[in-house]
């Protein structure tokens, strides 16, 4: 799952750390640096479709620049590119089929 780092203004809640979750670089669970809302929407998700684990870009890989960060970049491709599901989460509520046809 990658999104959108900065909160949209408005609607969305920014609090985070709630979930624990194991990084690329642990072996023990640390609290999440994602926000609240955006797991509680991607867990619902993996429910749905029966998934039991779920790769987080900003949990996983370098966000520091360092000599690992072009590297975890470049592993993405295979992260990718070997999902079953692509999540793409909106702040807005789609009003009309146009809405959806500009995706």
């Amino acid at each position: 799952m990658s999104y959108s780092c900065t909160p949209t203004p408005g609607p969305e809640d920014t609090k985070k750390g709630s979930y624990a979750v194991f990084g690329s670089q642990g072996r023990y669970p640390r609290r999440s640096r994602v926000r609240d809302q955006v797991l509680e929407r991607v867990f619902a998700y993996a429910k749905a479709k029966g998934v039991r684990r779920f790769w987080v870009a900003k949990e996983c890989s370098p966000q520091r620049d360092s000599e690992e960060k072009p590297i975890g970049m470049d592993s993405m491709d295979l992260v990718y590119s070997g999902s079953r599901y692509t999540i793409g989460l909106l702040v807005i509520i789609l009003q009309n089929q146009n809405g959806i046809n500009c995706l």
